[in-house]
């Protein structure tokens, strides 16, 4: 079974444990997370944010390739349109 997780807005440039933080690339705002299982920075670029947060597709670590599992159905506490 896939957990389900709910991420905090951080206040840094990097997003803490169960935190996610914008990137502005110019016109492009690209949310980003910290994976629970291999704690390494991942985009959520690929993904579909809706009006309250709830990330689809769910959320597998980039970094499979270097044995992190993590998969997880995720919502972003606090998301409004990217900000």
């Amino acid at each position: 079974m896939v957990e389900r997780l709910i991420f905090k807005k951080g206040n840094d440039k990097f997003p803490g444990v169960s935190e996610w933080v914008i990137w502005n690339r110019g016109d492009i705002l690209i949310p980003v997370i910290r994976c629970g299982g291999c704690n390494e920075v991942a985009t959520l670029n690929t993904h579909t944010i809706s009006d309250d947060g709830t990330v689809n597709p769910s959320v597998v670590c980039p970094y499979t390739k270097e044995g992190c599992n993590w998969h997880v159905w995720l919502k972003l506490e606090g998301w409004k349109n990217g900000s």
